[in-house]
Formats: C-alpha cells, structure tokens, sequence
C-alpha cells in the first residue's frame, strides 16, 4: 500500500492498494480469489482490473461473480440506505488494464482503441434466442450497470524478453516507448479520475473510526 500526495493537489492524497494476483495454481482456492476481489471493490474509488494479453471470458465471469456478491452485502449491511440501484452510486470506477498486448485490438473486424475494444467485449447480443444469448448478456449486462463509468488501457511488453527478469531495476528510458507512453496516460487518467470513497449513505470513507 502507497500513499502518495496529488500533484495537483497537494492537500489531497491517493492511497493505492495493490493485491496479490489472482488464480494462484499453489493456492488453488478459488475463494481467496473472490474474497480479494470483494476487498478490492468495498473500498475502491477507481478499481482496476488487471489482465494478461487480452479479455477472456473467464475473467468476465469472476468480475461478474463478485460485483454481485459486493452488491448484496452492501444491501444487507444497510438494507434500508438506498434502492436496489442507487448502490451502484458507491461502486468504483471501473479501469480494466490489458499487459503484454502483442496483437492489435479489434473490434468487428476493425482496429480499435482500448476502450473501443473493450465496449466491443461488453456489448449485447440482439434477440436473446437462446439459454447461452441469455447467459452471455446477463454476463455483460452486470457489468456494465454496476460500473457505468468506465475505460480500458492496453499496454505492450515493457522491454525485450531477455531483460524481463531485471524489470523491476529497470528505469524509464530501458522501456518500451509504447508502454511508458499508455503508462503515462494512465497516471493522468487516476489524477484527473479521483473521487473520495463513500459508502452507502453518503459518507465519506476516511479510514478512521467515529
């Protein structure tokens, strides 16, 4: 966990907390995976979701599967703070980041930006015909109703293969020019992005105990 002063705002501080990756073969415990997410999204104000090479179906379902387990205990801790919807007020904003990007992004067949590929990813089928068209939207639906606000960032391997050991000793000027330039857009997007945290209710989120 960091804690780093706004540069723009020098009374103001974004607090950032990193969590262990998902989807841990040792751990193999799919509930630590989930409980993880939970934390995450209860006291974020900008969640976000980070994802190897592209976005698969898999990570959909788990995003999917811990928004609406969020979502109902939020509602039981204060059943009577707000409707069915208004909840969604409090949930974070939404970044999905895509690492090691080593194809172009598409949308219907065509090149597209990050956050193109992304409403690409969650857009619904017509018609609903089938149990799978229905469960296939129920997916995407969720996810776009509880995080309305939204954005992608796709970032290319960082460095050459042979180096990626040494990344962490690494400075800007060993990096991909690609990457330091989506890493630079996604800096300006948390500073210009920050909202303070509330919870249902309307209170602010400060850490301390009243």
């Amino acid at each position: 966990m960091w804690c780093r002063c706004l540069p723009q705002s020098p009374n103001e501080v974004l607090l950032l907390l990193d969590t262990e990756g998902l989807g841990d073969p040792e751990k193999g415990d799919t509930n630590n995976d989930h409980s993880l997410y939970l934390l995450a999204i209860l006291l974020s104000s900008i969640l976000i979701y980070n994802g190897k090479s592209q976005i698969d179906q898999q990570s959909l379902q788990d995003l999917h599967f811990v928004t609406e387990l969020s979502k109902r205990i939020q509602m039981k801790s204060q059943p009577d703070a707000c409707d069915s919807w208004d909840f969604v007020r409090f949930f974070p904003e939404f970044v999905w980041v895509i690492r090691d990007l080593t194809l172009d992004l598409n949308a219907d067949g065509k090149n597209a930006s990050p956050n193109e590929y992304l409403e690409h990813i969650l857009k619904l089928k017509d018609g609903e015909i089938s149990e799978q068209d229905k469960k296939y939207n129920e997916l995407r639906r969720c996810i776009r109703d509880n995080f309305p606000s939204r954005c992608c960032f796709a970032f290319p391997i960082p460095t050459h293969w042979k180096k990626l050991k040494q990344l962490q000793e690494l400075e800007d000027k060993d990096l991909d020019e690609d990457f330091i330039k989506e890493q630079q857009k996604l800096i300006n997007y948390l500073h210009t992005h920050k909202k303070v945290k509330r919870v249902l209710g309307g209170q602010l989120v400060t850490g301390r105990s009243e």
